[in-house]
């Protein structure tokens, strides 16, 4: 298609870098695309799934973990890393989740559309999951909008997703619905109820004689928790017996 059209097909990871500087909560200077930074017009085109460490995936984190190097993304969802979140902050979201909002405000997005064609819901998503053929298509200007929506359209509430309420927090878009000029087909006609990517309560699945403590973990640390799922029911791997 790239051939007969003469579009240029470019791995941003391949890129030509710069650092950027934002006002992260954590990572405060990333290495980002020039071409994509200094792009007349961008386009965000990501998958409609729901995620094991962020409830849902759209355009927010497809940019957020898909706009730097390799390098970055492990320090990107500080999985163990420190400082520890406070309260308040464990309260608002996790590393990833401000993360996520702190590499969106490297980069302009003129437009996003969440392709939902084919969708994935249920246990292990992103990786793991099950594909859901829903022909939907999310089209916007405002990047948490869009994505605000395409959660809703999941059966997920966008005030309950932190990096969608951080990003608003950020000034990089609206997350509540009444404030958005919705067209198309209506929004109660399109609304589904996606299986989620992790049981919130995990400890059900405990082998006899262990306790789980969770305390205040948040969705991303619940969203490591060692259960596979075997397609019938959530199971310890042996690995871990």
């Amino acid at each position: 298609m790239a051939r007969e059209t003469g579009c240029a097909l470019l791995n941003i990871k391949k890129d030509q870098l710069e650092v950027v500087e934002v006002p992260g909560l954590f990572m405060k200077r990333f290495w980002v695309s020039q071409t994509v930074r200094n792009a007349d017009y961008v386009i965000n085109v990501p998958k409609m799934k729901v995620h094991r460490m962020t409830y849902v995936t759209f355009g927010l984190k497809n940019l957020g973990v898909g706009g730097h190097t390799d390098d970055q993304k492990e320090i990107m969802h500080r999985i163990g890393s420190y400082p520890v979140l406070s309260n308040e902050e464990m309260d608002r979201g996790s590393g990833l989740d401000h993360n996520i909002v702190a590499i969106n405000l490297a980069y302009h997005v003129d437009l996003t559309v969440v392709d939902g064609l084919y969708a994935q819901e249920g246990p292990g998503a992103p990786l793991t999951g099950v594909c859901v053929p829903s022909g939907v298509l999310i089209a916007g200007y405002d990047r948490v909008g869009v994505d605000a929506v395409a959660s809703t359209v999941m059966g997920v509430d966008p005030a309950i997703v932190p990096h969608l309420t951080l990003a608003h927090t950020a000034g990089l878009g609206e997350y509540d619905l009444n404030k958005l000029e919705l067209t198309g087909v209506p929004l109660q006609d399109l609304r589904c109820s996606f299986k989620p990517a992790i049981d919130l309560h995990p400890e059900r699945f405990a082998p006899p004689g262990v306790e789980v403590v969770i305390g205040r973990a948040c969705y991303a640390c619940l969203g490591i928790w060692p259960i596979s799922w075997n397609g019938t029911r959530q199971t310890w791997p042996n690995w871990r017996r």
